[in-house]
């Protein structure tokens, strides 16, 4: 994962995040807006960005520079990156990354197969229960699912996605009848706006990112407003009902449960302070809890904002590019008093028409050509550098990047043997350098990092 793409995302998840929040302040009479908006910000997560422009339209000419150009008397212990065991401190976070992000979808799906095991101990509701899920079902114009009571549960619950289950308290919570009939409709509206699968999506954003504060903000605030959406889409349906539901809520936080759900449940009661909200919300009127086409397309145009990537802000003017340099070239530019790679090339020029044998005027042109992207006039000069016996284990190694820059992965491999065997021993540095990119599927070059590994 290159930096530019990293950042990209974070900008990406921050943004909508922010204009979720600000949302969530401006139109908290409608939850399901604000739900949605949020869910965008955790289906952002799961999206890379986009590029706005090609990947090779911000290189320099420079850009195949062979990286020894710099560092033909550097130790491997000096090579920038390079820490214990040869991991880098971004490899170092990426590893740690990965390892959390399995464990917690480990303990994920050890929670799900767990529930799963539990709700096929549950017994088959009775017929009452069971006709009044087949009426909201009806009102809502969904099929009705299968219903099972557990003694485990403090509250009822939807699971599953293709052949959904109510699972119902076995001790009733809500004796009132016009308050059980408030909470079968509530989790039938949550089988309604296909909750159930939005659920996995907040799972799979807190694998990835378990780490991101942004993210785990995103998913409080997604299951916030569900169970908002879903209390306002009751109250639509039964106005009426809304003191007998209030005090089910009431009564079902002095119920303590043998063993607690996990909290990824699509639970109807959830904690204490969200249920002060809840019941507030119960009495508020002109609240809308279905999502209309305006708040859909607000919520699209919001996320396509966010989905263009950084590459453009490292893309310099086409003019310009030529004459931008990197610190590395500049250092060595400045480390042979020259002011640009054509000063370099003239100068080595004429050194070469005063004396043929100069290997460092060979060495010099060389570099300045390869700057130019003449990779096959700088194999030229390496090897003459080599056949002169000027650092010939540094020349056999920039004509196997030069080589390695054309394609022709058999002279690199050989050219970079030769230097191996001349007495080049940084396979960490090999492994490192951009110029062999196009060996990393070789394995060849993979064997070669191994032999040099194994002898240190």
């Amino acid at each position: 994962m290159s930096a530019t793409f990293f950042l990209s995302s974070l900008l990406g998840i921050f943004m909508l995040a922010c204009c979720a929040e600000l949302a969530s302040r401006c139109f908290s009479r409608r939850p399901a807006l604000c739900h949605a908006l949020w869910l965008a910000v955790l289906i952002r997560s799961l999206v890379p960005s986009i590029p706005l422009i090609p990947a090779g339209s911000s290189e320099t000419s420079g850009a195949g520079l062979p990286l020894l150009f710099l560092t033909e008397s550097t130790e491997l212990s000096s090579i920038p990156g390079v820490g214990i065991w040869g991991l880098s401190l971004i490899d170092g976070l990426l590893i740690l990354w990965g390892i959390g992000s399995v464990c917690f979808l480990t303990r994920s799906v050890v929670r799900s197969l767990s529930l799963r095991k539990c709700i096929r101990l549950g017994q088959s509701a009775d017929a009452r229960l069971k006709a009044e899920v087949s009426r909201g079902a009806r009102t809502l114009g969904i099929e009705a699912p299968r219903v099972v009571t557990l003694t485990s549960i403090r509250s009822p619950f939807i699971y599953g996605l293709r052949d959904p289950i109510l699972v119902w308290p076995e001790s009733d919570t809500s004796g009132a009848s016009q308050a059980r009939s408030s909470i079968i409709l509530h989790e039938l509206v949550h089988l309604k706006r296909r909750d159930t699968w939005t659920s996995w999506i907040e799972v799979l954003a807190v694998c990835i990112w378990w780490w991101n504060p942004v993210v785990r903000y995103a998913i409080v605030q997604s299951r916030r407003f569900k169970e908002l959406a879903c209390d306002t889409w009751v109250m639509e349906q039964q106005p009426e009902g809304r003191h007998a539901y209030a005090n089910a809520l009431i009564d079902a936080i002095r119920i303590r449960a043998p063993r607690p759900m996990p909290d990824e449940l699509l639970n109807w009661m959830g904690s204490g302070a969200r249920v002060k909200e809840r019941l507030r919300s119960l009495y508020r009127t002109r609240q809308i809890g279905r999502l209309n086409l305006h708040g859909f397309v607000l919520m699209l145009a919001l996320f396509a904002i966010s989905l263009p990537g950084l590459s453009f802000t490292s893309a310099p003017p086409v003019e310009s590019v030529s004459s931008e340099l990197t610190e590395s070239q500049r250092a060595f530019l400045d480390r042979f008093d020259a002011t640009s790679f054509e000063q370099l090339q003239q100068r080595s020029e004429q050194r070469i028409a005063l004396n043929a044998n100069d290997g460092q005027a060979h060495y010099e042109y060389a570099i300045a050509r390869s700057f130019f992207n003449d990779f096959r006039g700088a194999i030229e000069s390496f090897q003459r550098q080599y056949d002169l016996k000027h650092s010939p284990t540094y020349a056999s190694y920039n004509i196997a990047c030069c080589y390695s820059r054309l394609g022709e992965l058999d002279d690199a491999i050989r050219w970079l043997r030769k230097s191996v065997e001349s007495g080049y021993n940084f396979p960490l540095q090999i492994d490192q350098d951009q110029d062999f990119d196009n060996l990393r599927t070789d394995p060849r070059f993979r064997a070669l990092i191994d032999e040099l590994l194994a002898q240190r």
